[in-house]
């Protein structure tokens, strides 16, 4: 579904195909998803699940960046857009049993049928296709993925592992993988057992640290140049997760850098957040990381008690719907004063010669006398044009 090497998804403007084992082709027609896109896919996803599976969700960017642990801005509003751009442009072949039931000779479908934003609300409108929402809703693979961990691990090599993970553990509590096959399942640029095992194994560390998979790794030698990967799935929950859960990960990852490891700040949210929830707090983050210029610590906490975050999302929404309206005021005078410097024009055109040279005259002297002096200095379109509006004008009293 998507790349790990984004600097080589950004180079396949021209499109890209993919087939794997079980009988789907994947096309993309623009750039290949990568990390960042199929985060936002499991983003749109898990809101059409929680609203029992529609095919078509509406919301702002703001709050799909916020919800996402991205600090809104316009950076990630263009981002966000190519993102959709992309999933647009996937289109998939299959040829087998579907997950309706019945055999297919052939079948095709997109991920994503149509965008949009409207631009008096800026409302974002997704709509799904619906073969493709099938096969989630019925996976139980996509049952098993916990959003607020993928949005936490920053690695792409380290989610790829995961969504491998959860899927192998299914129905078990061990798997075992010839390293080779699991470096072209993910897939890997390494090719050699010695390279991929340290990866491996940084990347499951990882994995236990910020997510409730807690997984023992071992590896077995058989012979040399081959290794043989055993994973196990430990019950219970690691540290980061027995208190306050994956979603408090993801806070302190919209937190800037220099604050994540500060006690008193740590304390206040996570006192906000078994309160509140995930997206009361994220709202006042993402709040005083655009306007706090001075003592993050007391200004997130004033925030996060008057829920400043909520008011922010209105302005924003608000305020792009003005500066939509404001635009479209703009363009209804241009319009006007286009259409009435042309009547200007054709009424001149009308006048004898002296009476036109009369007008100009007339004109002119109502004009301040620094717009005089400049006449003598612009072209003669502009010329006409600061003319034929003070013509306007003496018409109109006429």
């Amino acid at each position: 579904m998507w790349m790990q090497d984004g600097r080589m998804a950004s180079n396949s403007d021209g499109g890209f195909i993919w087939k794997d084992r079980d009988g789907f082709t994947y096309r993309a027609g623009y750039r290949p998803p990568t990390k960042t896109d199929i985060i936002f896919l499991y983003y749109l996803l898990l809101r059409s699940q929680r609203e029992n599976w529609v095919e078509e969700i509406e919301l702002t960017r703001y709050r799909i960046l916020c919800d996402c642990g991205i600090t809104p801005g316009k950076k990630w509003f263009v981002r966000l857009e190519d993102s959709l751009q992309r999933w647009l442009m996937v289109k998939i072949e299959f040829q087998g049993k579907f997950y309706d039931g019945r055999e297919y000779q052939t079948i095709n479908f997109g991920i994503i049928d149509s965008w949009s934003i409207e631009k008096r609300t800026n409302k974002l409108r997704v709509r799904f296709s619906p073969e493709w929402q099938l096969k989630i809703r019925e996976s139980d693979y996509f049952k098993m993925i916990d959003f607020n961990v993928l949005r936490s691990l920053k690695s792409p090599l380290v989610i790829r592992l995961y969504e491998i993970l959860v899927k192998s553990f299914q129905g078990r509590e061990r798997w075992e993988v010839d390293a080779l096959r699991l470096a072209q399942k993910i897939p890997m640029n390494e090719r050699y057992p010695a390279d991929i095992i340290p990866k491996i194994k940084d990347s499951i560390q990882k994995i236990n640290e910020r997510s409730t998979l807690s997984v023992k790794l071992n590896v077995r030698r058989p012979r040399r140049g081959e290794a043989i990967f055993l994973f196990r799935k430990i019950a219970g929950e690691n540290y980061q997760t027995s208190a306050k859960g994956n979603s408090f990960q993801a806070l302190l990852e919209i937190l800037p850098e220099q604050h994540r490891n500060k006690k008193t700040i740590l304390e206040t949210i996570s006192t906000y957040y078994l309160k509140k929830g995930y997206d009361y707090v994220a709202r006042n983050i993402c709040y005083t990381n655009q306007r706090c210029t001075n003592n993050y610590r007391a200004y997130l906490a004033k925030s996060l008690k008057e829920d400043w975050g909520v008011g922010l999302l209105e302005d924003e929404e608000d305020g792009r719907a003005l500066q939509a309206e404001e635009g479209r005021k703009e363009d209804k005078k241009r319009e006007q004063s286009d259409d009435t410097l042309k009547q200007v024009r054709e009424y001149i055109s009308t006048l004898p010669q002296e009476e036109q040279e009369k007008i100009r005259a007339e004109a002119i002297q109502t004009l301040p006398e620094w717009t005089q002096d400049l006449l003598k200095k612009c072209s003669a379109k502009i010329t006409e044009c600061i003319i034929l509006s003070a013509i306007s004008g003496v018409k109109e009293r006429n």
